[in-house]
């Protein structure tokens, strides 16, 4: 949950800035304090996220999918993403951009094999 809303928070902030500039910068500042879990290995808890919209979870699905699944993973520090205070940041497209070769790595650790993955075909349902 917290990948999608802090996301959404982020790209709000960002639009808000016109408003008021000292507030946004403020709340901006806070949020990118909070973000460490955004990194390839655990966007991908997104997919189960009950309230993120049907499209964007369906999104989340097909980029994963369109990346070709690692045979080995080895033990690494995850990669966090870089985002400055003026960084724009586009909601819900950035979420998207997120997924990456290293999302497979909840499904390995799961010892998940093609066919346990069936449900990801399947039309997306609250």
């Amino acid at each position: 949950i917290s990948p999608a809303v802090d996301l959404k928070y982020l790209s709000i902030m960002s639009l808000y800035r016109k408003e008021n500039e000292i507030a946004a910068a403020s709340a901006i500042k806070s949020i990118l304090n909070h973000l460490l879990y955004l990194s390839e290995e655990l966007v991908v808890f997104s997919v189960f996220d009950r309230e993120l919209a049907e499209f964007l979870r369906k999104a989340l699905v097909e980029n994963l999918l369109s990346i070709p699944r690692q045979k080995r993973f080895l033990p690494v520090k995850p990669k966090f993403q870089k985002t400055g205070p003026n960084d724009s940041v586009e909601y819900p497209d950035h979420l998207i951009r997120f997924i990456g070769p290293n999302s497979w790595l909840l499904f390995d650790l799961l010892k998940m094999n093609e066919e346990q993955l069936d449900w990801m075909q399947a039309p997306v349902s609250c």
